[in-house]
């Protein structure tokens, strides 16, 4: 063999070694990163127990998304033959509620789901650049029943009306309640099928699949002065 051909060949059996190397060491590194965060548990009420408070006995009125409130998913990933949950969560959200005699009437809640995203990727699948905020309208009145005492968590079903992903859908969900000094801290969980919303599955093409379905947690600081403002969307 002449001396220029087994000079090409050491060449590209060291390119060769150089690429696998480095795909290598990019694949350690993606589940090394992917297994060195655990997730973290899911959303809960601060459960404070019941306290005396100088707050109004009623709950009429009006009540806004106030600091504190978290919006957040979570969906189960395959990635490089390796299972892990991934966990995203944003204070962006805002919106408001109103009570009267005894029944909450009206409610509507957003959240800011580019700010949900991590990642080019993630902001795809979700398609965040195209429908940046989800709506959650109540459908229909909860009635209350009796006021819960203060650190008391109450559950009550609830009826909403989703628009996410350029869908808007019904959703039912149980939402737990808990009275906290002059706060209400409301709780929710509803399930997204990746299937029913028209969402992408596929993860990162040739290294990670998502799992439907995706969980939507909501952790909700409502107070009667001022709220949370819209979020300023201006992600790219």
């Amino acid at each position: 063999m002449n001396e220029p051909l087994r000079r090409r060949r050491r060449w590209l059996w060291w390119i060769a070694g150089a690429v696998a190397g480095a795909v290598a060491l990019g694949a350690g590194g993606t589940i090394v990163y992917s297994h060195s965060i655990t997730a973290p548990g899911l959303l809960t009420l601060p459960s404070a127990g019941s306290v005396a408070t100088a707050s109004s006995p009623t709950v009429d009125g009006v009540w806004h998304v106030g600091s504190g409130s978290i919006v957040g998913w979570r969906v189960h990933q395959v990635l490089l033959g390796q299972q892990s949950t991934l966990v995203s969560r944003t204070g962006k959200v805002w919106g408001s509620l109103a009570i009267a005699a005894g029944s909450v009437t009206q409610g509507w809640f957003t959240a800011d789901v580019a700010a949900l995203t991590s990642n080019a990727t993630q902001r795809t699948v979700f398609g965040a650049n195209t429908y940046p905020t989800a709506t959650l309208v109540l459908a229909k009145p909860i009635p209350l029943g009796v006021v819960p005492t203060y650190g008391a968590v109450v559950r009550y079903p609830a009826y909403g009306t989703l628009t996410f992903h350029g869908k808007t859908m019904a959703v039912p969900l149980t939402v737990a309640v808990e009275r906290t000094g002059s706060a209400i801290a409301v709780l929710a969980d509803l399930a997204i099928p990746f299937p029913d919303w028209g969402i992408s599955v596929q993860g990162v093409p040739l290294l990670a699949d998502l799992d439907s379905p995706a969980t939507v947690e909501v952790l909700l600081n409502l107070v009667r002065g001022p709220g949370n403002p819209a979020a300023a969307l201006s992600h790219p």
